[in-house]
């Protein structure tokens, strides 16, 4: 996937949470201040709204 992402033109930023929630925030709250152009989110949470602003906006894949 990170080889893809960069033949395409794209930094990939990997963020490592330890299934910890509040990681989840710390990290997703950075991505969105830094306007990323897109997530990959495989990570287990115990509140699920947090993912909830990740689902704002056009989705695409690779």
């Amino acid at each position: 996937m990170e080889d893809q992402g960069h033949q395409l033109g794209y930094s990939v930023v990997i963020c490592s949470t330890d299934n910890k929630d509040e990681r989840v925030e710390r990290y997703l709250s950075l991505l969105q201040q830094k306007s990323v152009d897109g997530m990959i989110i495989g990570t287990g949470v115990d509140n699920k709204e947090i993912l909830t602003p990740c689902w704002n906006g056009p989705r695409r894949s690779l």
